[in-house]
Parts: structure tokens; sequence; C-alpha cells
């Protein structure tokens, strides 16, 4: 999964990292009242001009719901949904007078549907990460960017440069009664990868007590 780390070390990130996006699965289940499911996670992310291929969507314009952590572990996530994807969801979640109008008030309500999305599941991400590092992790106030596909991954490489982000990778969902394929994009500073080595050091130790 990362190369500076060991068997065990990728072992435990990798059963912590699925546990916790498996929740986000479920997130995305509540509140939308259809199946979500993990179909994968991503840490050797391709390159094109040596910027990373964090998001795959080619087309169009596309929404980035940006999730800053704040705490003993700093970085951020993106949910990223193409424009056709956002208008699925809210077609499903919202009541058909919200969607029928367009003014400031509805207008709002679609943003703030987004945004509770994407809190209920970075938040449910976060939390399991905060219980299984033994951190204070929290997510801060989820903000919404809209740009052309072709603009995503410059964006978020200029993002991690001011982060300092070490550690990358891609979780990619499917919701397949709304014909939604999410993507989940989490850059992490390099202290959780100390924070694996920490506990996966400890639980040799218990082991070999």
């Amino acid at each position: 999964m990362f190369n500076n780390l060991t068997e065990r070390e990728n072992s435990a990130t990798e059963k912590i990292l699925k546990f916790g996006l498996s929740k986000a699965a479920q997130a995305f289940k509540s509140i939308l009242n259809s199946e979500a499911t993990l179909v994968g996670i991503s840490s050797s992310l391709d390159r094109i001009d040596d910027v990373p291929k964090y998001c795959t969507k080619s087309d169009g314009k596309t929404h980035l719901l940006k999730t800053e952590l704040v705490g003993d572990l700093k970085g951020f996530c993106h949910l990223i949904f193409s424009e056709h994807e956002v208008q699925k969801i809210q077609n499903a979640g919202l009541p058909e007078e919200v969607l029928m109008n367009n003014n400031p008030e509805t207008r709002l309500m679609k943003l703030e549907f987004l945004t509770e999305i994407d809190n209920m599941v970075a938040g449910s991400v976060v939390t399991q990460l905060a219980n299984f590092l033994d951190l204070e992790i929290y997510g801060n106030v989820p903000s919404l960017h809209v740009m052309q596909a072709g603009e995503v991954n410059k964006y978020i490489k200029a993002e991690s440069a001011v982060y300092d982000s070490a550690v990358e990778f891609r979780a990619n969902f499917s919701i397949p009664e709304l014909g939604v394929e999410p993507e989940f994009v989490w850059l992490l500073q390099e202290n959780f990868l100390s924070k694996i080595k920490e506990k996966a050091e400890n639980v040799l130790a218990k082991e070999l007590t």
C-alpha cells in the first residue's frame, strides 16, 4: 500500500482505512437511502506531467467538497462528484419543490445538502482514524469548490504543497441505484505513517508478551 511501511504496518493501514471507508459507505446509504459500496483504495496514483491523478473524472464541471483536518493530524480530503452526479444526488435526497425552483433559498438548500453529505461521510472516516490512532482529530466545516474536470488534479496538487502532505490515496465508491461513483481523495501529513508504525509496534509487543 505504502512503500515506506513494512508488511505488518501496511496491513494495519489497510485495515483501518477499509474499516473507516466502509463507515463512509454506510453514511452514503443513510443519507441517500441507496446502497453504497467501497470499490477500492488506490495509494499508487498515476501521474501526468508529474501531477498525480487524484481524480479520474474527465469531462465537464466537477464538484469538490473539501474537509480540512484539524488537531493532532493535519491534512484534508475531497469528496468528488461530476455535475451530473450532483444532480442525481439532489434528485434522490431533496423534495421536488426545492428541485424545481432556482432562487437564493433553494440554492442554499442544495448547497447545504451537499455539505451535509460530506460532513457525514468525511466525519465517519475521521472518527475511525481518531479512535484507532488515539489522536484528537476533527473535520473542519466543509466547503464546496466547482471547477472543470481538467483543473482538478493541479488544484489538489497545489493544496498538497501548502499542507506539506506526504500520504495520498483515493477511495472509489459505487452507488448503483443512482448511477453515481464518488471519489474520495485524502492527503495527510507524515505523522500519519509515524502513528501507524507506532500502533503496529504496540500490537507486535503485545503478541510477544
